[in-house]
């Protein structure tokens, strides 16, 4: 156990042992429990999936919190120091999907539920405004709907915004814009990786271009399944 009483991944051993607690969406705001948490009981079933065992939850009781204190960044880098974060933004996107658009009929509203602000008081606040900020689970403009569009400008420069008003830097996006429906996620949300720079200190040098391929297999005329996206700098 380390010292926030969880289990750390080490290279070798990503402690395939261990068993996560799996909730349904009606039983997550029931189960707000974090690292180091214990419960007199709990029950339920146990499922393999992802390559990964979990138990699927049905009951528990007994909680006793194990209060963590939040460290925020209170001195900033020297001159000559770049400040890289990575921060997974679960999903993000701008709008309230249209549930008749939505397969799973799984709307949201990450700008009037708060996200877009909480999560640019976590990179302010907390993480110090870095340089680079690499995010996961970039939603394109319109969300788990389905539908053509793929690009996330929208949801990045919503995200920026954010970050000014939270008293940050105006940051720049760099991102590249998958094939539809190709790389899981939301059904119809697109999900990709995207950076976000401080232009001030760390733009890129020369202009970047971004470039979105498929790859061939092996077998002629055929395509794998996800398609590779690259950057080139000229």
């Amino acid at each position: 156990m380390n010292s926030l009483s969880g289990i750390s991944a080490t290279p070798g051993d990503s402690n395939p042992e261990r068993i996560q607690i799996q909730v349904t969406k009606a039983q997550a705001p029931q189960f707000q429990h974090t690292v180091g948490d214990t419960f007199a009981s709990i029950e339920g079933y146990i499922a393999f999936d992802r390559g990964l065992y979990e138990l699927r939850l049905v009951n528990a009781s007994g909680a006793s919190r194990n209060e963590q204190e939040i460290v925020a960044i209170s001195v900033a880098p020297a001159d000559d120091v770049l400040t890289v974060a990575g921060y997974n933004v679960e999903n993000l996107d701008p709008v309230l999907e249209r549930v008749e658009r939505t397969p799973v009929g799984d709307p949201d509203d990450d700008v009037s539920g708060g996200k877009f602000s909480s999560i640019a008081d976590h990179v302010v606040r907390l993480l110090g405004s870095p340089d680079i900020l690499a995010l996961q689970e970039v939603q394109d403009n319109d969300g788990g709907e389905y539908s053509e569009v793929v690009a996330s400008d929208v949801t990045l420069t919503t995200l920026i915004d954010a970050i000014i008003d939270a008293g940050g830097p105006r940051y720049e996006p760099l991102s590249i814009d998958p094939i539809d429906d190709t790389y899981g996620g939301q059904p119809g949300g697109n999900i990709r990786v995207a950076d976000l720079f401080n232009r001030l200190v760390s733009a890129p040098t020369p202009p970047v271009r971004v470039r979105s391929l498929r790859r061939r297999s092996a077998e002629a005329g055929s395509r794998s399944l996800r398609p590779s996206r690259f950057v080139t700098v000229r």
